[in-house]
């Protein structure tokens, strides 16, 4: 009852439009039959079920280039940083008994992540951060997990076995559009047919990427929400400070710029992090 409480929290509110727009998807592959509503909403559920079993998390993984196990090495010195901060987690959150898995992310910036339920993806440069700042940004990824967050982003994620199925339709789609509409036009010689077909090609692409990015949209309205929270909750547990320390001198990777940057930033600006964690009573002053 509690994590369907959780659910229902106003931090939710892109995936509750995601899952809205998934649901009016089915209805139009439909094409009004409601047998056949009934057979694609069976399908939905049986998908998101699935990708919230350890099949679900794995396809998440490989979907992050996140499969290869970190070296022994590394592994020791993650293991002891996750001991040191679970034990603060155990007494916020006692409730939570998951069992932290590691995996390697093979990028050249320093790089740490939550994934699935119980998975922490991280780089071989993120050890080479000071300590204080390993501890504080791991502590946010921790926090994502023991408050499930990326639990619900599985219902809506690439795990989806049903909708990464129709996604690839659309692909394959816009392909076949492409391929056809060059071929005719490289045969007719009527301009009124060629301009019919470039026009065709480009709406069909355009139809997909419109989706797709609206899709992406509120699902990155979503995570960014998240991170907000469990960026708090590593304050609760004492790690504020090492956290926005963390994020200020990791705070040129990955920034976009702009309106369109802002909206589809997987994660918020690291300046607004910090001044989220400033208001919250984290003494941090970086000037």
């Amino acid at each position: 009852m509690e994590r369907v409480k959780t659910f229902f929290q106003k931090t939710h509110v892109g995936l509750w439009i995601f899952l809205f727009l998934q649901v009016i998807v089915l209805i139009q592959f439909a094409n009004g039959e409601q047998e056949v509503i009934f057979q694609l909403l069976v399908g939905y559920i049986l998908s998101v079920l699935i990708s919230l079993t350890p099949i679900g998390e794995f396809c998440l993984c490989v979907f992050a280039r996140a499969w290869g196990a970190p070296r022994s090495d590394m592994r020791e010195r993650m293991e002891w940083l996750l001991e040191e901060i679970m034990n603060d987690v155990k007494e916020k959150s006692p409730g939570y008994a998951g069992k932290i898995q590691l995996r390697i992310i093979n990028v050249d910036e320093p790089y740490v992540c939550a994934l699935g339920r119980k998975t922490i993806a991280f780089s071989p440069n993120f050890l080479e951060l000071p300590e204080d700042e390993q501890r504080g940004l791991l502590a946010s990824e921790v926090a994502h997990l023991v408050l499930r967050h990326n639990v619900w982003m599985m219902l809506a994620g690439c795990s989806n076995p049903l909708f990464l199925f129709m996604w690839l339709m659309l692909q394959c789609t816009k392909l076949l559009f492409m391929v056809v509409g060059f071929i005719y036009c490289l045969f007719t010689r009527s301009n009124l047919h060629r301009f019919v077909s470039m026009a065709s090609v480009a709406i069909t692409n355009l139809f997909v990427r419109l989706w797709t990015g609206l899709c992406m949209l509120f699902i990155y309205f979503e995570n960014r929400q998240n991170v907000y929270v469990a960026d708090r909750y590593a304050a609760d547990i004492g790690y504020g400070f090492e956290l926005a320390r963390g994020i200020d001198d990791l705070r040129d990777m990955h920034i976009q710029t702009g309106l369109l940057g802002s909206l589809f930033q997987s994660k918020p600006h690291p300046d607004a992090r910090i001044n989220s964690l400033i208001e919250y009573g984290v003494p941090y002053r970086g000037y």
